[in-house]
């Protein structure tokens, strides 16, 4: 787990009074908000800002501060983001539950009516469990922006399902960055696809989202035996496998060990996610075949970073295998190229030796048949030996024509050179 960085808290001193300011004093003061060294001279457009979002959308504000609001507002419309704004945690949820529902939504953590972990704790558990209107591409994304950023915070803000934190005093670039960051992740370049297993819709989206901020794809299930469906039509496609420990049906520690001895996939890294701590239940989870676990709660940062490690090794396995695999075509390719040239050059060598008494057989058979009285047994016999000799003719031709290594059954043991099926000339009739 990483080491949070610890940063000045904004001082609550004065503040009702300095927010009645106005003007350019005002402006200094919604300034002070901001981390020094990073002032913007001149307003941003988004004509000049070159880092601009490449999808904009909708940001609900959630501060009881007008200040905070203000300066978080100032960050993001001239961006293009459009901005709604709420005082506390109740107006949130009425705007967050509505038939068009804001795209991302920072959060205050101390608000009057209703704080910032319990809304968001309210936002999703409605969206999960009482069938609101909301797909799961409109559930917003949610940020706390907070002055108390500590371990336990982070801890409640990402057990109630946040997608991020944002300390103040913050840098303009670093809202821009975040917010930038959850909608419009990046692209799937590497292709890298990854199997979350959780009986918890609630805890299957969260992993989701961070899965998909990476820029890798997600596929769910919600037990063991819904994964092993899925991974067995997907076995080449799946790279990494996120599974809960406790789950009904079919639980981690059976999913892993036929993960591994049934459908011998032995490269996929299985990361565990458990609340046991115990000893002897990890024991249990390596035994069955796992790559790694994380303790619940954990940190997003913490996730995020053991995936990382995992899916670059997966990564260096995949490129192993097809290196292996374009290795493998390539010396079967050279082989029959080997082989071809060795048909080729002994085809070539017959058909010279063969060609000269074929044509005399040929011609002899011919003068026969002209000499010959009507009625003359022999001449009969004559025509058969030309007919044949025309035949090893035709053969001979296909001979020097070959131009694929390929062989066929001759009695059941050995096989022969397909001189048909090597040749693209029609075959020789018998």
């Amino acid at each position: 787990m990483s080491r949070l960085k610890s940063r000045p808290l904004v001082a609550d001193t004065n503040l009702t009074a300095r927010c009645k300011l106005r003007g350019p004093a005002k402006n200094r003061f919604l300034d002070d908000f901001v981390k020094p060294g990073h002032r913007q001279t001149t307003p941003i457009t988004a004509h000049e800002d070159t880092r601009m979002p490449t999808s904009f959308g909708t940001i609900l504000v959630v501060d009881d501060s007008t200040t905070m609001r203000n300066v978080i507002k100032k960050i993001l419309e001239p961006v293009g983001y459009s901005v709604l704004e709420a005082k506390n945690g109740i107006e949130a949820l009425t705007m967050a539950l509505s038939d068009s529902p804001p795209d991302l939504i920072t959060l205050d953590v101390d608000m009057p009516k209703m704080d910032g972990f319990s809304a968001c704790r309210k936002i999703l558990s409605d969206y999960h469990e009482n069938g609101v209107s909301l797909t799961k591409e409109k559930r917003p994304h949610i940020v706390f922006v907070t002055a108390n950023d500590n371990v336990e915070s982070r801890r409640q803000g990402f057990e109630a399902g946040a997608a991020d934190f944002i300390a103040k005093p913050f840098h303009k670039e670093e809202v821009l960055a975040t917010v930038e960051r959850i909608l419009s992740p990046p692209k799937n370049e590497e292709g890298m696809t990854a199997l979350v297993v959780d009986d918890s819709a609630l805890a299957r989206d969260i992993l989701m989202q961070n899965i998909s901020r990476e820029g890798w794809m997600a596929i769910e299930a919600e037990n063991g035996c819904q994964a092993l469906d899925i991974i067995k039509r997907e076995k080449e496609r799946i790279d990494i496998i996120i599974t809960d420990l406790v789950m009904p049906e079919m639980d981690g520690i059976t999913l892993c060990h036929t993960i591994r001895n049934d459908l011998h996939m032995d490269n996929v890294p299985i990361i565990f996610l458990t609340s046991v701590a115990d000893q002897r239940e990890l024991l249990k989870v390596f035994q069955a075949g796992a790559t790694d676990y994380l303790v619940k709660p954990f940190f997003q940062e913490e996730l995020l970073a053991r995936l990382r490690v995992h899916i670059e090794k997966s990564m260096l396995v995949r490129q192993l295998r097809d290196t292996i695999t374009e290795s493998k075509r390539a010396e079967k390719e050279r082989a029959e190229k080997e082989r071809l040239q060795g048909v080729v050059e002994m085809a070539g060598a017959v058909c010279h030796e063969l060609n000269q008494p074929i044509q005399t057989i040929s011609g002899l058979t011919e003068l026969m048949i002209m000499r010959a009285d009507t009625g003359d047994p022999m001449a009969g016999y004559a025509n058969k030996i030309k007919t044949q000799v025309d035949r090893m003719g035709k053969i001979t031709a296909k001979l020097t024509n070959v131009a694929t290594y390929r062989t066929k059954a001759h009695d059941g043991v050995t096989r022969i050179i397909d001189i048909d099926g090597a040749s693209p000339s029609p075959p020789v009739e018998t």
